[in-house]
């Protein structure tokens, strides 16, 4: 995604958590505005983008992209510079997806998951059946887990 890479200079401090819901209800903007006005870094941002379109018209097992229903994706992004207010920063975006996770349907965008959530997180993005296929495919071309990665697939 290289719209963030602007935003994302070499030598900042990232944190981000992320889920997607069908729609931006009222509910919905109103714990947005809410985790806005806690924001503590002038680089810290939260990101709504429109999803849908042609992706959402392709059979979701015919590829290994994720959830195609959602309509929007929600990021969290904590971004700093010092050290000694990681605490701060990763807590307010993990604040903010608990306050918004009533209205997502518990996935996220798989660029998105972070390394602490990667063990769920990469299972719910892709959901049981596609996770399990891709499971299978790693098996046969890489059975011993040679190419993994924090967002790993193991071999099943």
């Amino acid at each position: 995604m290289a719209f963030l890479d602007g935003g994302q200079p070499f030598g900042r401090r990232y944190y981000w958590k992320s889920g997607d819901a069908e729609e931006i209800s009222d509910g919905v903007a109103e714990k947005l505005i809410e985790s806005a006005t806690e924001i503590a870094s002038p680089f810290s941002a939260i990101l709504c983008m429109h999803l849908g379109g042609a992706p959402a018209r392709i059979d979701p097992e015919s590829t290994a992209v994720g959830i195609r229903s959602a309509q929007y994706g929600m990021v969290f992004q904590g971004a700093w510079t010092d050290p000694a207010e990681d605490a701060s920063h990763v807590g307010w975006a993990r604040s903010a997806l608990e306050r918004v996770r009533p209205f997502t349907s518990g996935s996220a965008y798989l660029n998105f998951i972070t390394e602490d959530e990667s063990a769920t997180g990469v299972r719910t993005a892709y959901r049981d059946r596609i996770f399990e296929k891709l499971r299978r495919i790693k098996s046969t071309y890489d059975p011993r887990n040679v190419m993994a990665g924090s967002l790993n697939i193991p071999p099943g």
